[in-house]
């Protein structure tokens, strides 16, 4: 008798496409799992079409769990082996249906994952209660034999195989309570329930089993659902209760859209988690809960309203976390600073309090400062044990050296924080780390490893409540993809990234819509680039420098694409000079002038140089190599560079000689003859009607356009 794995396979290699359809606990993720890994050839998880999937070898098998409903078949390249799974399946695919498992084949599957099990009474009860749901079974099975299999039959954190449907029998209100408690930690108390208009609803919770009393007044999730819900906690059944988290993320988000934040902290944060709390408000805002909308203005009305209850560290923390959400960064600087200065609080508080000014001094690309509130904080929080904080601190040395341009440096540092994450159990530290990761691999030039750091990024954030690091994420595969020069999947990711922000974060909405301003004047919709980049200087805070100036940076492609390669040259001058060049802080500037160089090094209506001056190219001319003239080649990039930098501007023979033969002592004369020399062999590759002669030396003339690339395009 052919399983549903066998006969999926068997249409697969037809080139059909598959659906495993089934109800909630009928194994559709555990079957597609199966039949990827009976698939001869590579395997590719997706979460959705993308237009680059039509690049892929036949022999790829494209696979899509938890597809969304009325997905149709033709959204992917026909002949190409594509499986997914859910509930309710588009048109054009060879639909398997999926059931639970039997008594008999639970048994076995157990079994399967649990070496040395035997059948027993107490194992076919737990095959009964567990439904026949595959991964609740395998989640079993992986407790054994640390664990007596009396203990986990008595324990219903394993699956919960009703969870589904328990869930959905839950009332509105009761279901907006739990996705509160679910992304809290620890008991809360419930009378800031009822301020927050959040308690209808918790007895029945308390009834079910959903929360327990843990003392008077205060409620929390009960431990067995606690487990199935928090995928940041190690569990084996992640991929069966996920969609937990999922509906939960959008409760709140729809709450706090409606003011719900603004209510949450106005009313219910400090009865909550104030008074009774042995750790008070720290816990609550740094596991990250987003602040958003009014929210950053509640808190700081709340802090006001709280008075000398709350100690000056905490408050500067909380107050910090407020400017830095409402994009303020230099008030969050100035009031960790004051209350650092103060040397009040508890020494974790202090480690703690300096690494978050690390971050304001970060982000305002104060670097030297930056770099020393990381360093300081590293040495506090290993005096006070505290090695996950250790650990983002060094991650975060390891970010300025990225923003520095030191990759050595900075990959080391990546690469042993994630290390560190994954023997901690840190799924959404991993998650922004491998981000990190990713976006210094592109960086370089290594897409292959920067796609695949961002892939595990993206699974890693994806199962906790983390939108803005999630959309982080989009925004560095986006930047792959544009590399790769693939717009449409680019716009995607940006897409995706906007749809997760939801504005909630002012400083990088901005400069997604400037993103997305660029792509769209890539391809050809100026209007739609204009709507973008208009909405980008709306968005973002004056207070903010470094987004408006790299949300500025992003219009080169628009001015490019409309014809004015002046004003996209001189942006890009601007973000080359300077005393504290943008490019020497910004990895996003670089990556602008990267793709820049990329785009316009391609024929057009300006003098391209390449680096070093080892070719040039003249509008409508084809490419001249220079690098066999090394002092020429020399000569030709500081030329190039000066026009860049400085219009019209030239260069005397002092400075071409040095700039030709660098350290070379040589007589005078003879040094003036190599220079003439050299200066008539650029006129004869090219540049006779461009390279002038003024009273103060050489310039290229300044009514040209010039653009010097930095790197091969």
């Amino acid at each position: 008798m052919n399983t549903p794995e066998d006969s999926a396979l068997a249409a697969l290699h037809s080139g059909a496409g598959v659906w495993l359809r089934g109800a909630p606990g009928s194994g559709r993720s555990h079957t597609l799992q199966a039949i990827s890994a009976r698939w001869p050839g590579q395997r590719l998880l997706l979460r959705a079409p993308e237009a680059w999937l039509s690049t892929l070898p036949d022999t790829v098998l494209l696979c899509i769990d938890d597809a969304p409903a009325g997905l149709d078949r033709a959204a992917f390249p026909a002949g190409r082996p594509v499986v997914v799974a859910g509930p309710r399946p588009g048109a054009g695919w060879d639909i398997i249906d999926l059931a639970a498992l039997g008594e008999d084949d639970s048994v076995r599957l157990f079994l399967q994952h649990a070496p040395g099990a035997r059948v027993s009474a107490p194992l076919q009860a737990l095959a009964r209660r567990l439904g026949g749901n595959p991964t609740a079974l395998i989640a079993a099975a992986h407790r054994w034999p640390t664990e007596r299999l009396d203990a986990i039959l008595e324990d219903p954190s394993p699956g919960w195989p009703g969870l589904r449907a328990a869930y959905a029998a839950l009332t509105a209100p009761e279901q907006d309570a739990l996705a509160l408690l679910s992304r809290l930690p620890g008991p809360v108390r419930r009378t800031g329930l009822v301020w927050c208009g959040r308690a209808t609803g918790v007895d029945g919770l308390i009834a079910a089993g959903w929360v327990t009393v843990s003392r008077p007044g205060l409620c929390e999730l009960s431990p067995a659902l606690a487990d199935a819900v928090r995928p940041w906690r190690p569990g084996d059944i992640t991929p069966y209760t996920a969609w937990f988290t999922q509906a939960a993320r959008a409760r709140v988000r729809a709450w706090d859209d409606s003011g719900g934040s603004r209510e949450w902290l106005r009313s219910g944060l400090w009865p909550m988690l104030w008074d009774q709390s042995p750790r008070p408000v720290a816990p609550w805002f740094f596991l990250g809960w987003s602040l958003s909308g009014e929210a950053p203005a509640a808190l700081l009305d709340a802090l006001e309203a709280a008075g000398g209850a709350i100690s000056p560290l905490v408050r500067a923390r909380c107050a910090a976390r407020a400017h830095q959400a409402s994009g303020d960064r230099p008030a969050a600087v100035a009031v960790l600073t004051e209350a650092l200065a103060a040397g009040t609080g508890t020494a974790r508080h202090r480690a703690l309090a300096r690494m978050e000014l690390g971050v304001a001094h970060h982000r305002l690309r104060h670097l030297k400062a930056a770099q020393a509130d990381y360093a300081a904080a590293v040495d506090q929080m290993e005096a006070e044990g505290l090695r996950r904080g250790k650990m983002l601190s060094l991650a975060n040395l390891a970010a300025v050296d990225h923003d520095r341009g030191d990759h050595r440096a900075a990959l080391a540092g990546y690469e042993a924080a994630i290390a560190e994450a994954g023997m901690l159990d840190a799924h959404r530290l991993r998650g922004i780390f491998s981000s990190n990761l990713g976006a210094l691999l592109l960086e370089t030039d290594a897409l292959d490893a920067a796609r695949a750091a961002l892939q595990q990024a993206a699974r890693s954030l994806s199962a906790e409540p983390d939108d803005r690091y999630l959309a982080i994420t989009r925004v560095n595969q986006a930047a792959v993809e544009l590399l790769e020069g693939h717009l449409e999947a680019a716009e995607s990711c940006y897409r995706e990234a906007l749809g997760l922000l939801r504005d909630r974060d002012p400083s990088s909405a901005a400069l997604c819509h400037a993103r997305r301003g660029a792509v769209a004047a890539l391809r050809g919709d100026l209007d739609a680039a204009r709507q973008h980049h208009d909405r980008a200087d709306a968005l973002a805070p004056q207070q903010d420098p470094l987004t408006v100036r790299v949300a500025a940076l992003w219009r080169v492609f628009l001015e490019w694409q409309a014809g004015d390669r002046a004003s996209a040259l001189g942006r890009r001058r601007d973000a080359l000079g300077g005393e504290v060049p943008l490019v020497s802080t910004s990895d996003e500037a670089r990556l602008v002038l990267r793709l820049l160089e990329r785009h316009a090094g391609q024929p057009g209506e300006v003098l391209v140089v390449g680096p070093e001056g080892a070719w040039m190219r003249l509008p409508g001319q084809e490419q001249v190599s220079v690098a066999r003239y090394v002092a020429v080649a020399r000569i030709l990039a500081h030329l190039a560079d000066r026009a860049e930098r400085q219009p019209g501007a030239a260069s005397d023979a002092d400075a071409l000689i040095e700039a030709g033969w660098p350290g070379e002592q040589i007589v005078p004369d003879a040094a003036r003859n190599r220079l003439a020399v050299a200066l008539a062999r650029l006129r004869k590759l090219g540049l006779r009607g461009l390279l002038q002669r003024t009273r103060d030396g050489w310039r290229v003339d300044p009514d040209w356009s010039v653009l010097l690339l930095r790197s091969e395009p």
